[in-house]
């Protein structure tokens, strides 16, 4: 059994399922990050709250808490979840072995690699032992940074085939929300922020209301940025489509399922992205995907075969999206069967966090290559 350190953020769902991959294995997990984590079996250590709140201390004390930690437990392996770490990079770079999972925006130049934070995010991944992505874009963007190929490993994370799935009971979640059960449902899953469009999907939704009454759009206010969040529920009532919506409030992880699998589509259309699991959430649930025409997400989405893309800032486009969706049914059912195997096929969780612990062991003994 190996103590393996955890580096990312506790409070997120995906992260906190991610780093505790190893414990399948026996391995014994202890996590730092600036967040409090409170984890069943983890050993977790933060920076006090007066460090954590003031942006320009944790900057500059991070490093330090992450060394102490590194000095005083000694673990056998690293795994940090996310590359741009800023200044926290430094006390890595004579750790080995050490694994980087990059996500998408901390890679790609029109996100977090860019100013001060590329070159900390370069030495990181420089030093890695070994790097995972999520996507063909992914590597291209890691190209661009350096010649990471023979380091790189392929590794979707995946999802839980045992929730995420179709044909779940939604009957008392449609009720409890009053949506009749002729109603074509969209929903848009993502954060309430500007980066992801929500008033570009209300605009583009009222349009569709005046072609389709019955249609229900759900709105999750994740991660609300509260000035955002209040400017699109202005805007629903300024369409005059507050019937036609239904705000959800920040929807818990366990909950996500239910909903995919009420909605006929899902939409999202951030400006940028790095590779969601909202693809592979809505096609193992059977709800068909609208998304945005983002180079990112080539590879897996097809225009018109397993989702509809559209133009993004578009809102016509958009509402013609809406309006395909909703008349080639036949269409959406036979790309929702074949979503479904590719999810099976290459976003298991398990067949994923298996893939994990392989190279974890790898790594430990010295046959990582």
């Amino acid at each position: 059994m190996a103590k393996i350190l955890i580096y990312g953020n506790p409070n997120s769902p995906l992260v906190r399922q991610r780093g505790l991959i190893g414990q399948n294995a026996g391995h014994e997990i202890i996590w730092f990050s600036h967040h409090q984590a409170d984890l069943e079996d983890v050993t977790a250590f933060s920076m006090p709250s007066i460090a954590r709140k003031n942006l320009l201390a944790r900057a500059i004390l991070e490093p330090f808490f992450l060394l102490h930690v590194l000095i005083k437990q000694q673990p056998d392996l690293v795994h940090v979840h996310f590359a741009s770490k800023g200044l926290a990079a430094v006390p890595l770079l004579r750790f080995h072995p050490l694994i980087v999972s990059t996500m998408g925006s901390d890679i790609y130049p029109d996100q977090s690699y860019r100013g001060i934070f590329a070159p900390f995010i370069k030495l990181l991944l420089n030093h890695a032992d070994c790097i995972t992505s999520k996507s063909d874009f992914m590597d291209s963007a890691l190209d661009n940074i350096g010649d990471f190929r023979t380091k790189l490993r392929r590794i979707t994370w995946g999802i839980d085939l045992s929730r995420f799935h179709p044909n779940r009971a939604v009957e008392s979640l449609r009720n409890k929300m009053h949506i009749k059960e002729n109603a074509f449902v969209f929903f848009d899953p993502r954060s309430a922020r500007p980066l992801y469009n929500k008033h570009i999907i209300l605009e583009a939704f009222s349009k569709f209301v005046d072609q389709v009454d019955t249609a229900v759009l759900l709105i999750s206010e994740m991660g609300a940025k509260k000035t955002y969040l209040q400017q699109i529920k202005d805007q629903a009532h300024q369409l005059d489509i507050m019937d036609n919506i239904r705000f959800l409030g920040s929807i818990p992880y366990q909950s996500m399922p239910d909903y995919y699998n009420l909605a006929n589509v899902t939409i999202s259309v951030p400006s940028s992205d790095g590779f969601p699991q909202t693809i592979y959430e809505a096609f193992a649930c059977g709800s068909f995907l609208i998304v945005g025409d983002l180079p990112q997400y080539k590879g897996v989405i097809r225009n018109q075969e397993n989702a509809k893309t559209v133009h993004l800032g578009n809102v016509d486009d958009l509402v013609r999206a809406m309006v395909w969706t909703y008349e080639n049914h036949s269409l959406r059912d036979q790309a929702i069967k074949h979503n479904h195997e590719y999810v099976c096929g290459n976003a298991d969780s398990v067949k994923q966090a298996n893939l994990v612990n392989h190279i974890y062991n790898q790594l430990l003994d010295g046959s990582f290559s």
